[in-house]
């Protein structure tokens, strides 16, 4: 049983965010919103969220914010500002 991916959506992607399948508002806070998903499969999930750049993060679970966190840093390798 998978529990759900909660994440939040910041500044002008939240006013215009459009609920995927399985995703709720469970929060709105001032200029963002938190979400909670199904998971869709990790993998995809990660790619549709790493297109909203700063404007998203993800809180739980700590595997999913870990991954984020390495893709991000190896992308970051890639340009050398990480060695």
């Amino acid at each position: 049983n998978l529990s759900n991916v909660v994440f939040k959506i910041r500044g002008d992607l939240a006013k215009r965010y459009t609920l995927h399948e399985d995703e709720e508002i469970i929060e709105y806070g001032s200029g963002e919103i938190t979400v909670s998903c199904k998971p869709e499969g990790k993998d995809i999930l990660l790619s549709r969220l790493l297109r909203y750049d700063n404007c998203c993060e993800i809180i739980f679970p700590k595997d999913y914010r870990e991954d984020m966190k390495n893709i991000i840093k190896t992308s970051l390798e890639n340009y050398g500002v990480y060695k």
